[in-house]
């Protein structure tokens, strides 16, 4: 069961040790996504074009994969834009197609009642989740900016979903890696707003994401309780909707303050650091103290397989980065000799 999966708040009285060791965790995690994405977006912004030729190589080399992969993708964006479609209609294509996909974190998801219930709540759970953070940023610069914006919906995150889906079940990670969003908000027009009021668009909808997020948390026990109890459909739902927008939305504003040049956490890093690392902080903490890490401390901690996947990961990325930099400074330095 998938809201089973969650610990509720008070299920087990708090550790000072789990509590310091998630801080450490957190202090490694925002020290060296600092760093390295600093020297990633730098690295990609200098040789952006040179990246951009390899990359279209590569996909021309393995075309019969990406070729199917792409005319797929190409139609879930008609499927999820097509102007005969209203915006509700299309809300409902791309939730449907993620509440589906996020469906199989459960290893019994299929043709039953049980996982009709999940879909549903994945459905509503990753609704909200959506527009608290993309329709909050849409209202901000609306109604305070007074610039237009709109949320539009992106094929893209179905294949982000398939991916965070197989990664968690090949881990056996409960209750699942949820990317969060499937949709994003766009300033329409030639606008350009400055650091500080695009960075506003970023944190005010984020903090708001995380109090509902927080919100549902603290609903998970007494509707867990009613659920058990009741034993009925709607008191099940309830459970297993605070838990997709606890988990969905805490995930994804992690996965979303990520300093990368594609990232809204990208836009904060730019206008203040000190802020960046309080909202990613937080956001980071709150992940591995509530979903990954509840209950082992120091060594122990590190014998968890969800813990020791997202160090590996951190590891993965660092090592890509420093790597990704060297070759094209020893290329430039080549270059620089030649000529």
């Amino acid at each position: 069961d998938f809201a089973a999966s969650i610990s509720a708040p008070a299920s087990r009285p708090v550790d000072v040790n789990v509590v310091l060791t998630n801080a450490l965790l957190t202090l490694l995690v925002v020290l060296l996504f600092g760093l390295m994405s600093s020297l990633f977006n730098s690295t990609m912004d200098d040789n952006r074009e040179d990246i951009s030729r390899s990359f279209a190589r590569l996909m021309a080399r393995f075309s019969g994969v990406t070729a199917p992969l792409r005319s797929f993708e190409q139609g879930l964006h008609r499927a999820a834009g097509g102007e005969h479609l209203s915006s509700a209609s299309r809300a409902i294509v791309v939730l449907a197609l993620t509440g589906l996909i996020y469906g199989f974190l459960s290893p019994d998801f299929g043709p039953n009642p049980q996982s009709l219930l999940l879909f549903i709540s994945l459905v509503l759970g990753m609704g909200v989740v959506t527009y608290v953070s993309e329709g909050g940023s849409t209202a901000l610069a609306t109604r305070r900016f007074h610039v237009e914006s709109s949320v539009r919906l992106f094929g893209a995150a179905i294949g982000v979903a398939i991916g965070f889906v197989l990664i968690s079940r090949l881990t056996d990670f409960q209750p699942g890696f949820m990317y969060g969003y499937v949709a994003s908000s766009l300033i329409l027009g030639n606008v350009a707003l400055d650091r500080r009021r695009s960075a506003q668009l970023v944190i005010v909808p984020s903090l708001a994401l995380l109090a509902i997020s927080l919100g549902a948390w603290l609903l998970l026990g007494p509707l867990g309780a009613a659920a058990r109890h009741d034993g009925s459909w709607t008191a099940v739902l309830a459970d297993s909707v605070a838990a997709t927008v606890f988990v969905g939305g805490l995930e994804g504003l992690f996965y979303n303050m990520i300093p990368l040049t594609f990232m809204d956490g990208a836009v904060i890093y730019r206008w203040n650091r000190v802020v960046w690392g309080v909202m990613f902080g937080t956001a980071t903490f709150l992940f591995w103290q509530l979903v990954i890490n509840q209950y082992s401390s120091y060594v122990d901690a590190l014998r968890q397989s969800s813990v020791l996947f997202c160090l590996l990961m951190l590891a993965a990325y660092s090592a890509v980065t420093i790597a990704t930099w060297a070759y094209f400074r020893r290329r430039r330095r080549f270059e620089l000799a030649e000529a």
